[in-house]
């Protein structure tokens, strides 16, 4: 079982337009005093296009573009928008009506990303809508959104590279066209997006996103200097500048200025969104107080993901499952919530949930190692050994990071433990553990070996599995993390087990044998 969250990065969240409006994603709650240059320009162009070719989409654009720059929209386009009636996408019209009334929408929950039938059906309709209007931008990103949740990768990038295709300072285009490319693995094509749009010199959500894209992938970003200076201009609002200044902050995280990084992390949490709020919690764990216990969480709407790290952190694993499958459900995409919800599942034993998850995500993100891992060692636990056997083949021989070679030297060791083939386990164990040793702060994946190890020689039967067990207890520090501490626990109640029932871990591992040999 895995789940590394060394180098989260607060990369552009992808939701659908009118989710993003409605969460003050595309206009912020203060204005900019005074227009830039760039963005005179492309507000004028933005004008120059509606007045010269009276379209849904020039009407769109003018709006859209007035209304993230934070001035007065043209009321014809959006008196045109209102008038259009079917003509007008649907999410066009309520933001065209939220801007006419002031009342911005509340987010709604998105569409459960498990429903191939109703994808299927709001892709058709997207389709037949982009033949007469192969221009809308919105519409061909959720066309590529709509695509990742069925996994057809192929089709996504098509749909996203046809949005992109030419230079938008449409902030929405940007950071979603820049998610999705990360996602399909074509980061130099996220980054090059981003810095081709004069709102990479302007707007902080999109300098944000290209501070934290460039990260992601390794790369010196082009823009963090003038994010410096954005992140002081308190002619943008707090949350404006978020997502900015969690961007800067993790990479003076990563350059190892944490006084600064503090600071920036801090001014992040003025007026957090989602995004900035997990980050900060990602953070206060790696560098210590930032001061996330003065943010007032309940009024950050679609708040999942931090609250299901911090429930992990404190051993709250019931809590840390719901709060992941909402972020899950948010982000369905993505592999992140799928590694974190099904380590949480595989610690708090609800392999089943597990198997669920990864098999799910799995489609999305095809031979993803650590959830394949994460499968076969929820399989291996309750006894389906030859569909884990046949499952681990594609990750044996790989060339893989050393700790992802550590879990699934181990997990391989838990399948053959289970399959009655105790030698080849301890083994295998042993290889895990010795790796485990060599590896830079690898204690935790050393002590988590050992107390998996010693599991699995109850279970066997094995010899000196009592003396191992209570060594592998011994050896766990009074500060450990919760899940090893969880762990730990398991293991003292198999040992109470082992010495109170041994005919009843007999039969267990029978009975597991009995289901590896069924094929189950």
């Amino acid at each position: 079982m895995q789940f590394n969250d060394k180098n989260r990065q607060v990369v552009p969240r992808l939701r659908t337009f009118k989710i993003t409006a409605a969460l003050g994603e595309l206009g912020g709650e203060s204005r900019q005093q005074r227009l830039s240059a760039d963005h005179q320009r492309a507000l004028a162009k933005s004008l120059r296009d509606w007045n010269e070719d009276n379209t849904i989409w020039t009407a769109a654009e003018a709006i859209s573009a007035a209304f993230i720059l934070g001035v007065d929209c043209n009321r014809p386009a959006i008196e045109f928008l209102l008038r259009s009636g079917r003509d007008c996408p649907s999410v066009l019209r309520a933001f065209a009506e939220g801007i006419s009334k002031g009342t911005p929408d509340q987010p709604c929950e998105e569409e459960d990303p498990t429903d191939n039938a109703t994808l299927g059906f709001r892709i058709s309709q997207i389709r037949h809508r982009l033949d007469d209007e192969p221009r809308n931008a919105i519409q061909w990103i959720e066309l590529a959104r709509l695509y990742l949740l069925l996994g057809q990768r192929r089709s996504a990038l098509r749909a996203v590279t046809a949005a992109g295709s030419g230079t938008t300072n449409n902030r929405f285009i940007l950071r979603s066209a820049a998610r999705i490319f990360l996602h399909l693995r074509e980061g130099d094509r996220a980054v090059t997006l981003l810095r081709n749009s004069p709102t990479s010199r302007t707007d902080p959500w999109v300098i944000a996103a290209e501070i934290a894209t460039s990260l992601a992938l390794g790369m010196p970003s082009l823009r963090a200097m003038i994010g410096r200076k954005k992140c002081e201009d308190n002619s943008f609002s707090e949350f404006d500048r978020t997502e900015l200044a969690s961007a800067l902050g993790t990479a003076e995280m990563f350059s190892g200025n944490m006084r600064h990084a503090r600071r920036l992390f801090r001014q992040s949490l003025g007026n957090p969104n989602e995004n900035s709020m997990a980050q900060a919690e990602w953070a206060s764990r790696q560098i210590g107080d930032i001061g996330l216990e003065r943010v007032r969480q309940d009024s950050i709407q679609m708040l999942y993901e931090a609250p299901a790290r911090a429930r992990a952190n404190q051993g709250d694993w019931q809590s840390a499952m719901t709060h992941g499958a909402k972020w899950l459900h948010d982000q369905y995409f993505s592999k992140q919530p799928a590694l974190f919800l099904s380590y949480i599942a595989t610690i708090a034993e609800k392999y089943d949930d597990c198997i669920n998850i990864t098999r799910q995500c799995l489609k999305l993100n095809p031979g993803d190692p650590v959830l394949i891992n994460n499968l076969c060692f929820a399989l291996g636990r309750t006894g389906k050994t030859k569909i884990a056997d046949e499952t681990m083949k594609d990750l044996v021989g790989a060339e893989r990071p050393i700790r992802n070679r550590i879990a699934q030297t181990a997990t391989l060791g838990l399948i053959r433990f289970r399959q009655g083939a105790f030698a080849d386990g301890r083994r295998m164990y042993h290889d895990a553990i010795a790796m485990a040793l060599m590896v830079p702060n690898g204690k935790q994946l050393y002590i988590m070996a050992n107390l998996n190890l010693a599991r699995e020689e109850l279970f066997a039967h094995g010899p000196g599995a009592i003396a191992l067990a209570r060594e592998a207890l011994d050896a766990v520090p009074g500060n450990a993390t919760p899940d090893v501490k969880e762990v730990a626990l398991q293991l003292e109640q198999d040992l109470k087990i082992y010495n109170d029932d041994r005919s009843g871990l007999l039969g267990l591992q029978a009975e597991f044998k009995r289901q590896g040999e069924m094929g189950f």
